[in-house]
């Protein structure tokens, strides 16, 4: 958050933009950096910064790539950083369905509560499914499934 006694110095560089971002939304994207430890509390890059600096996508997501790699997790970590930016992959069930969906998010989250659990095994499951040549509309459309 802004300090009252100080003003960052990013606030005035990005002023001199074409098209500079409010000093609120500067503010606000230097917390989520501190929140990540990709920059210290005087505003510089960390190490960890300045690995997420070098990586094509969101800090956030370079985060937990990373972390992945780190613990030796990557391909579950992939699965599920892929869905974190996409909308839910089930769609709404009838109503006199709504059952079945709930019975079969359960079973996919085996008792863990865990949206990241759930989506991770619901891909193994469809992966599954696509390699043993089952039609995966059918698949997608018994599972309540967005196909698009």
């Amino acid at each position: 958050t802004q300090n009252n006694k100080t003003k960052s110095p990013w606030v005035e560089f990005l002023s001199k933009a074409i098209q500079p971002p409010s000093a609120q939304s500067i503010y606000s994207a230097l917390d989520a950096l501190k929140q990540l430890n990709a920059i210290d509390e005087y505003e510089n890059l960390t190490i960890l910064g300045w690995k997420l600096s070098q990586l094509p996508f969101h800090p956030k997501l370079g985060k937990i790539i990373l972390f992945g790699i780190i613990f030796k997790c990557l391909d579950p970590i992939l699965i599920i950083a892929s869905w974190s930016s996409q909308k839910d992959p089930f769609r709404t069930a009838p109503v006199n369905k709504r059952n079945v969906l709930d019975d079969f998010r359960k079973s996919l989250s085996a008792n863990s509560m865990s949206d990241h659990i759930t989506f991770l095994a619901l891909w193994h499951k469809y992966s599954k499914a696509q390699r043993l040549g089952e039609n995966m509309e059918w698949f997608c459309n018994e599972h309540f499934l967005n196909i698009n």
